[in-house]
């Protein structure tokens, strides 16, 4: 069971070169941001093209009937949403769930 007290958010972390090597892997993920994106940093990563925009993600991946064991990436603006998506998704029994680490900002290093 799900127990906050023990939540290491460093075992769901993605560093930026860990999500290049996700994105040009085979492995089929899905990638959401809960924030809106900075001008132009999507043709400039390839990892945006498997980017999904959403207001609600988990409306979304109920919708497509996302399998509990499919990766997902979760991205915001600092990371602070993303960690809160990650602990519901776990909540909900996904079991491959990561955010990326320093939100989009970390992105333009």
């Amino acid at each position: 069971m799900f127990n906050k007290l023990f939540f290491n958010f460093s075992d769901y972390k993605l560093e930026k070169f860990q999500l290049e090597n996700l994105a040009t892997s085979q492995v089929p993920f899905n990638f959401y941001s809960l924030d809106p994106l900075p001008d132009g940093i999507a043709s400039q990563f390839s990892p945006f093209n498997y980017l999904q925009v959403v207001d609600d993600p988990f409306a979304d991946m109920e919708k497509k009937s996302i399998l509990k064991e499919s990766p997902l990436v979760f991205i915001c603006a600092t990371e602070k949403k993303s960690q809160k998506a990650v602990k519901r998704a776990i909540k909900e029994g996904f079991q491959n769930v990561y955010f990326v680490e320093g939100g989009l900002s970390s992105l333009n290093s």
